[in-house]
């Protein structure tokens, strides 16, 4: 079993990637608004989804969806982003382990590179390895 496939649950259904939702308009909404928006509105998506206990579903399927179907150049500027004073580095670890999990070793070799340069907290970087 996957340990980053979303947990059994109502809204939850087998996908390795936040690509699919099995039908939750909730997270195919926010699917969709980490797809096509700019970063730092993603970041502000997510810091507003995180602040509602409710919604911490939606947070952990934005976080997976933008590690796994956003350009890895995007991963590693949303990364940073995350990481910025005063955020704990969780939601940045996600999208990395994400990324990881789910994306070609193409894409992983290349997303650690640009990690590597990225002025991260040491963990962010080594979280991708």
């Amino acid at each position: 079993m996957d340990p980053w496939a979303p947990s059994p649950g109502p809204d939850a259904d087998d996908a390795p990637s936040g690509t699919q939702s099995g039908g939750d308009p909730v997270r195919d909404l926010v699917q969709a608004a980490v797809a096509d928006r700019p970063l730092d509105e993603v970041v502000d998506l997510i810091s507003s989804l995180e602040r509602s206990p409710e919604h911490t579903r939606a947070v952990v399927d934005a976080l997976r969806a933008a590690g796994v179907d956003r350009p890895v150049e995007d991963v590693t500027r949303l990364v940073a982003l995350l990481t910025r004073p005063p955020r704990e580095a969780g939601s940045a670890d996600e999208v990395i382990r994400a990324a990881a999990a789910h994306r070609p070793v193409e894409d992983v070799t290349r997303l650690v590179a640009l990690l590597h340069r990225e002025p991260l907290p040491p963990h962010c970087r080594e979280e991708a390895l």
